[in-house]
């Protein structure tokens, strides 16, 4: 050490970066912005209903998280387009309709990642073009097994019975009603609506298959009662009562199918009502 000088000094330590440091991060950023569509997995744990009220129902014990009327909606909306990227202004229609504050957009990514936060990162995906939900439908899952249950049909009809009834004891009430002022839910929920008249009509010729006649007799005088300008209907109903060998029956059914076609729609029966009178005859 120099004379009159001080100790010699403590080279000063170089600052190193924390490895996992996030330089400018927003603290407000778009939750999961956009993950790689490749790399999204279909949830197999969570389902959407839609056959009724709106639900996000965890499957296996059948739990269903709470959710506000705002959710509700946004899944609906979600659930309509399922496996497509829904536009966000469809959205935000779909939650608020004509009265969606100035704050939507905001709004809408902080519920999509509460649902996130709930039943996972994996629920919905997000991509430029919007938001995708990514869990199964109750509305999907119905029309997959009303076509497996007819399929099944052909070769166990004790086995398809029992599938159209699962698959109708699903139907809850009115679909999508949580966003009906969408103006295409009235296509889906028509499409929804062929899919369970032919899964009711496919379950009646099912019981005719397997002998239960009186099972088959009161579930046709249902559908016939609740829509009786259906004259495939009655036409179901004639040939329950036929194969019960009430004759007397299938004839008046055949006689109350003509006398409603006549005077409430002011059309003549078709050719297959009118041969299966001749056949009675």
């Amino acid at each position: 050490m120099a004379k009159g000088g001080r100790a010699g000094r403590r080279p000063k330590a170089k600052r190193v970066a924390k490895p996992n440091a996030r330089p400018n991060a927003r603290p407000n950023a778009r939750p999961n912005a956009r993950p790689n569509a490749k790399t999204v997995t279909q949830p197999d744990n969570w389902c959407v209903d839609v056959l009724g009220t709106t639900r996000l129902r965890r499957l296996g014990d059948d739990t269903s998280l709470k959710l506000s009327p705002a959710q509700r909606r946004l899944l609906a909306g979600l659930a309509m387009r399922r496996g497509r990227y829904v536009p966000v202004d469809v959205l935000i229609d779909a939650i608020w309709a004509n009265e969606a504050p100035k704050s939507a957009k905001a709004s809408l990514h902080n519920m999509v990642s509460r649902l996130r936060d709930l039943a996972g990162e994996q629920l919905i995906s997000y991509h430029a073009d919007g938001y995708r939900l990514e869990a199964n439908t109750d509305a999907a899952m119905f029309e997959r097994d009303v076509a497996r249950a007819i399929e099944l049909g052909e070769r166990d009809a004790v086995a398809a019975a029992d599938a159209l009834d699962s698959a109708l004891e699903s139907w809850q009430g009115a679909p999508f009603h949580d966003v009906e002022h969408l103006p295409e839910v009235a296509t889906v929920v028509a499409s929804l609506g062929e899919v369970r008249r032919a899964a009711e009509v496919a379950r009646v010729r099912t019981w005719l298959k397997i002998g239960q006649c009186d099972r088959a007799i009161a579930e046709a005088e249902r559908l016939v009662s609740s829509t009786p300008a259906d004259e495939t209907r009655w036409v179901l109903l004639v040939d329950a009562l036929r194969a019960a060998g009430r004759r007397g029956d299938a004839l008046s059914a055949v006689a109350r199918a003509t006398r409603h076609l006549r005077d409430y729609l002011g059309i003549s029966p078709s050719d297959e009502l009118r041969e299966m009178h001749s056949v009675l005859v």
